[in-house]
């Protein structure tokens, strides 16, 4: 809006500048000067102060609506709201009032031929500016009253309940799932996952050793087994020997 207003206002200069330099007929630079600075008046207080008046009576109705269930509600905001909404109020009426009659002196006086159109602008929008505001907050009264209709009061506090419990439980999950946190659940879990796989790797470096020293041993025994069945194979042949030695003397 501040843009828009400046704009408008830069414009405004230059057109004065270019009839000025056509020689058209333009009035006076003070009248043109006026005018502006009327404008901006005009417009600053039929915009601050009546926003200010309303949007502490829209406080004022979310807490008349909310105030059984709320339990952030203290007197004290709400006699600040009230006196808020007085004082701007007075300052609004007060504002427009002042301007009207000083652009009506200025007329009067003759200092500037648009204090006439600027004072009855000034008393057009002491009642159309606050008509205008006033149908905005009537708008959002309806808007409030139909939201508490739509969604019940208890229904919305006990969302807010349960998007406050889940809030919790996913703070005490990212807890647990903190890697950082030396003591959170998934870093105890780290550390007995890596005693695990020491033990494992031990048990598998054992289960080697045992299984290296079953066949040695087993090596060991086929070759005392091998060096046995040797031993009998020589004493057969050297009975078998014997006995024909024994029947060739018996036959002699």
């Amino acid at each position: 809006m501040f843009s828009t207003l400046l704009g408008l206002t830069v414009l405004s200069l230059l057109v004065f500048g270019v009839l000025r330099w056509t020689h058209l007929p333009t009035g006076d630079f003070l009248d043109w000067l006026v005018g502006i600075v009327g404008f901006w008046w005009l417009i600053l207080i039929t915009t601050v102060p009546w926003n200010m008046h309303f949007r502490a009576k829209e406080v004022l109705a979310d807490i008349a609506l909310y105030k059984d269930k709320s339990t952030n509600v203290r007197e004290s905001d709400i006699n600040y709201a009230k006196k808020i909404a007085r004082i701007y109020l007075i300052i609004a009426i007060v504002l427009h009032i002042l301007s009207a009659v000083g652009l009506y002196f200025l007329a009067v006086y003759e200092i500037s031929k648009v204090g006439y159109w600027g004072a009855i602008l000034a008393l057009l929008l002491t009642g159309l500016r606050p008509t205008v505001r006033l149908i905005q907050y009537i708008h959002y009264r309806l808007y409030a009253i139909t939201k508490s209709i739509k969604y019940p009061e208890d229904d919305v506090y006990a969302l807010q309940r349960d998007i406050e419990q889940m809030r919790y439980d996913v703070g005490r999950v990212s807890d647990l799932l903190q890697t950082d946190n030396s003591e959170s659940w998934i870093s105890l879990k780290e550390k007995q996952l890596q005693r695990l796989e020491d033990v494992s790797y031990e048990l598998k470096k054992q289960n080697e050793q045992f299984k290296l020293q079953q066949e040695q041993i087993f090596g060991q025994f086929s070759q005392k087994t091998e060096q046995r069945i040797a031993q009998i194979s020589e004493d057969g042949q050297f009975l078998s020997q014997v006995r024909e030695l024994i029947r060739f003397i018996k036959n002699a």
